[in-house]
């Protein structure tokens, strides 16, 4: 009999072990699948006016293709104050919900802030995503993607992925070599950031007051510019020399090359290593940023490309109205 209530004792605590331990490890199970999908919700930005109110349109479209339904997506289109974007523009990005739901906020800039920093030859619009953090208080990470930009797989690990790093992008500095960015002043650093597509991790620049110092060397760039121009420095926009010089090597979290694969490199008999030929199969995103954009013909082009641009071009309300050089 004794034996007979030790067995039923033991069985019993052996069953309650068995049953503790399931519930830890389911309960470690949800943990991990709450820790891998906080990626629930995307924010995403551009700048935008009626002047690039069709390229814009164009990578939403492809954004919208390429994220999950659901995913929150929202959308915010920066613009400056003196050139807003018409109602019909307005109403032709709208008009994208046909692909996915999104919400679509248009954000205001004083251009007033960016008078004094020479950019040329690009568009001013891409020194706003220094401003992202005195733009979008209230949110934690940001996407900035440019206008020549498409986008060709979900985004949305990169939220995650990011950590406790200031920025996730790519380090272009690898398949690029014409000038290594000490060229510019950028001092114990041997990469170089592409800002064409960069996730930004608004709290952790906060809190070192990254902004501030973004703008410092956007004052040395522009005091500087000439003489950039005259040794053929200038293998980036400011914004991008700017973040070379603030965000750190071991603060950045290098992409692989295929979130942002440069379309003139792969057209062009440049030299880029095998790895950046590899990455092109896996490919993110394009990144058109050459002078030569899809929307104005096919040169220096890869022809798989433009067609991947003129996919989603397709997509859009523009479709209807322009005839492209390039045809489609």
């Amino acid at each position: 009999m004794y034996f007979k209530n030790i067995s039923k004792m033991y069985l019993f605590f052996t069953l309650l072990f068995v049953s503790l331990f399931s519930a830890l490890l389911c309960c470690c199970e949800n943990k991990e699948k709450e820790k891998v999908n906080t990626a629930t919700e995307m924010n995403v930005f551009l700048c935008a006016d009626d002047g690039n109110a069709m390229p814009t349109c164009v990578t939403i479209a492809s954004l919208l293709s390429n994220t999950p339904k659901e995913k929150k997506l929202s959308i915010y289109l920066v613009y400056f104050s003196k050139t807003q974007m018409s109602k019909e523009n307005k109403d032709k990005i709208i008009s994208m919900k046909k692909i996915r739901d999104f919400d679509l906020n248009f954000v205001p800039f004083d251009e007033e802030k960016i008078k004094n920093y020479d950019n040329s030859p690009w568009s001013n619009g891409i020194l706003v995503k220094l401003f992202a953090c005195e733009l979008f208080p209230n949110l934690d990470k940001i996407l900035w993607l440019d206008d020549d930009v498409i986008v060709l797989k979900n985004l949305a690990s990169l939220f995650d992925d990011v950590g406790n790093k200031y920025a996730a992008c790519v380090d272009v500095s690898k398949v690029y070599e014409k000038h290594a960015p000490s060229d510019l002043g950028v001092f114990n650093s041997s990469y170089w950031v592409t800002a064409g597509v960069i996730l930004l991790n608004l709290d952790e620049i906060r809190k070192n007051d990254l902004q501030k110092l973004f703008l410092e060397h956007c004052k040395y760039y522009t005091e500087n510019i000439e003489r950039f121009r005259k040794e053929d420095h200038l293998i980036g926009g400011i914004e991008e020399y700017a973040m070379t010089k603030v965000l750190s090597a071991d603060k950045v979290l290098s992409l692989p090359q295929r979130y942002s694969i440069m379309a003139f490199l792969v057209a062009a008999d440049t030299k880029f290593s095998e790895a950046y030929k590899e990455e092109v199969d896996n490919v993110c995103a394009i990144h058109f940023c050459s002078p030569n954009k899809p929307w104005g013909g096919r040169k220096s082009i890869p022809p798989y490309m433009y067609n991947l641009w003129v996919k989603y071009f397709l997509m859009t309300p523009y479709s209807k109205e322009i005839t492209l050089p390039g045809g489609v």
